[in-house]
């Protein structure tokens, strides 16, 4: 349930890529206590907290190993390794030569290249993308075309595509981009620029286009144009990573059954730029040095001021007092300071990156093992040396409790497979309910307001903007084109939820489905019998009444099979990436039934007709042939209906 939600709501944006909601306090400063920071200066002092906590997190998580740098003004206050890099032989992790893979902190990269190229004005940020692309080009759903700043700032509003992009492919089957992106292209499901809904193929893209503008490979550009001039030696976006540097590459473990299991190379593949990326910790010391110095490490220069500040700056926000989008970053503010941050994962390994433009202050830490170690150290370093003021008690706006009605419902997250199967596989849904003292509850379709293990209460700080007192997490909505609340944002611009009608629910959605398998099982087994029972004994029904059993029973034959047998598929897949083995063949049980529920129909009308049979004989022949057509149109509602694959 949402207990994990009381607890660490904050890392609801981290889990899908960047960063925001952990620290989103209010940027504006309050009339409150401030907690006093430690000093960055005393890297003694700096390297003992960061020993401490490392020993917990590795020790609880558990995790093997870890590496972690820090930055201020220009200099390495610490680069330091962790554990082990491997358990069998023990290779301890060395900071400066094992590499990790950093999944999504490889997002910024792509960022710094887009930018060099718009420097160079070879690329333009607000351009149509379709302008750079001669392999294929993307859909005009609507009539504003996607650009690289939306690209970039995952508002480029295109559905989430996970299947079909496996991060295992075999080395001789890793894909040019021009040849994967088409082949992955996600569904344009909104306006570009409307809402934050993070897209690892609207990044991928974007790495696709620096190759088209530059006329090399993504991993080409970045080695000879970011990784060269910094002296990134180190790190590389090939798959698999190569031989001089393969022997220092951390493994990955799993830990399942109270030990540690090594697993295999992790492939990225056709999503190369947006997280195939294995650095160490002392680059990316580099390359957090680089943009905090406005693009410049020592004397070399991969941004210009201009382009430093134009990534850096805020692109997108979903409310003015929310943290939004900087280019290929998330913002968040803490202690009166804007940080921005991105992290990663991959199964097997989790990585965070952070700066402080302001204060010059960068942070980069990773493991090789799965986790939320990198966001409970950020936060620990954040409490220690950027802590964030004590916020005063706020009560409740007297007049809430009769405006609470504009803000209740349920919430899904935009993050969906809205035209794919998937959409059946994977999904996240949020209830914000009154509690009837002037405030709201958040928590999932389970949580019970009384109960604050459940979930969090909000408090109305602002039109539209509330405030969780314990952690200091804001929450905004925002309207739609009806002014009627339409999408919900915790902590930061991303993730976005938006409001769903009551029969769209996934537990009204679950309750209509178990009713009509119900349904199916009686009626279907009824009508075996009675097909079963009444020719042996010479019982001679006209034929079209025969005809009738027959389609009603194959009709909740099909219904009840597909039904129990998708589900069965889906929870014992442990493959995210492809779908269970038969989907296709399964799919065909509904474009069955939905003929034989159209049969039925047309016998049920001539039953009415003729009057054939009691009433209560047609009444319940009805209400079987509606109950089928709810079903259908209840997998119709998850693209369930078709091969939409």
């Amino acid at each position: 349930m949402l207990q994990r939600l009381a607890a660490a709501l904050a890392a609801v944006v981290l889990a899908v890529g960047i960063a925001g909601a952990q620290a989103s306090s209010e940027p504006a400063a309050q009339s409150a206590s401030v907690p006093q920071s430690a000093p960055l200066a005393d890297r003694a002092a700096l390297e003992a907290f960061i020993d401490e906590t490392m020993a917990g997190l590795l020790e609880s998580g558990p995790i093997p190993g870890a590496a972690i740098s820090i930055v201020k003004d220009g200099e390495v206050l610490l680069a330091k390794g962790y554990g082990y890099a491997e358990l069998a032989p023990e290779r301890p992790v060395d900071p400066a030569r094992t590499l990790f893979r950093i999944g999504s902190v490889a997002k910024p990269f792509v960022g710094t290249a887009v930018m060099q190229l718009v420097e160079r004005g070879a690329l333009d940020l607000d351009a149509d993308v379709n302008g750079y692309l001669s392999a294929f080009q993307i859909p005009d759903t609507y009539p504003e075309p996607i650009t690289l700043r939306h690209l970039l700032t995952h508002t480029a509003g295109f559905e989430v595509r996970v299947i079909a992009g496996s991060p295992d492919r075999p080395e001789d089957d890793v894909r040019p981009l021009a040849e994967a992106l088409p082949d992955l292209m996600p569904a344009r499901v909104r306006p570009p620029g409307e809402i934050a809904s993070y897209s690892n193929w609207g990044v991928t893209l974007a790495g696709h286009i620096v190759e088209q503008a530059s006329g090399l490979s993504f991993a080409d550009y970045v080695e000879r144009n970011i990784f060269a001039p910094l002296g990134m030696a180190r790190s590389t976006f090939l798959e698999p990573v190569p031989a001089p540097l393969a022997d220092d590459l951390a493994v990955g473990y799993l830990h399942e059954d109270r030990a540690f299991q090594a697993q295999d190379f992790e492939f990225v593949a056709d999503f190369g730029p947006a997280g195939a990326m294995s650095s160490t910790a002392a680059d990316m010391a580099r390359f957090m040095i680089a943009h905090l110095q406005r693009g410049r490490l020592g004397t070399a220069r991969v941004l210009s001021e201009e382009a430093n500040t134009e990534m850096h700056r805020r692109h997108f926000g979903s409310h003015p007092r929310l943290p939004g989008m900087a280019l290929s970053f998330g913002e968040t503010h803490q202690g009166g300071r804007r940080l921005l941050q991105h992290n990663g994962a991959t199964f097997v390994f989790h990585a965070d990156l952070a700066l402080w433009p302001d204060d010059g202050v960068g942070l980069f830490v990773a493991f090789n093992g799965p986790g939320t170690a990198g966001d409970e150290i950020l936060q620990a370093f954040l409490d220690r040396y950027f802590p964030a003021p004590e916020t005063p008690e706020i009560a409740p706006p007297a007049d809430f409790e009769a405006r609470s009605e504009r803000y209740t419902g349920t919430y899904r997250n935009n993050r969906l497979a809205f035209t794919r199967l998937e959409k059946a596989m994977r999904f996240s849904e949020l209830t914000v309910q009154s509690t009837g003292r002037g405030t709201l509850f958040l928590g999932d379709l389970l949580s019970e307001p009384a109960n604050p293990d459940d979930g969090i209460e909000l408090v109305e700080i602002a039109p539209d903007l509330f405030r969780n007192q314990e952690k200091g997490l804001l929450v905004a909505f925002s309207e739609g084109a009806s002014g009627e609340i339409a999408n919900l944002f915790i902590g930061s611009s991303m993730p976005s939820f938006r409001r769903i009608a009551w029969y769209q629910t996934v537990h009204v959605l679950a309750l209509m489905a178990a009713l009509s398998l119900l349904v199916f099982v009686v009626v279907g087994t009824r009508r075996a019998w009675v097909l079963i029972r009444r020719r042996p004994h010479g019982i001679d029904d006209p034929g079209w009444v025969r005809a009738a059993r027959v389609t009603q029973f194959g009709m909740c034959a099909a219904n009840g099979i597909f039904a129990a047998g998708f589900a069965a598929m889906v929870l014992t897949n442990d493959d995210p990436f492809r779908y269970p083995p038969g989907t296709a063949a399964m799919l065909a049980l509904p474009v069955v039934s939905v003929v034989l529920t159209a049969a039925a129909a047309v016998f049920l009308t001539f039953a009415w007709i003729r009057r054939s049979g009691t009433p209560w004989t047609r009444l319940g022949n009805t209400t079987v042939v509606l109950t089928s057509a709810l079903f259908l149109w209840v997998l119709d509602m998850w693209n369930m209906l078709g091969w939409n694959l």
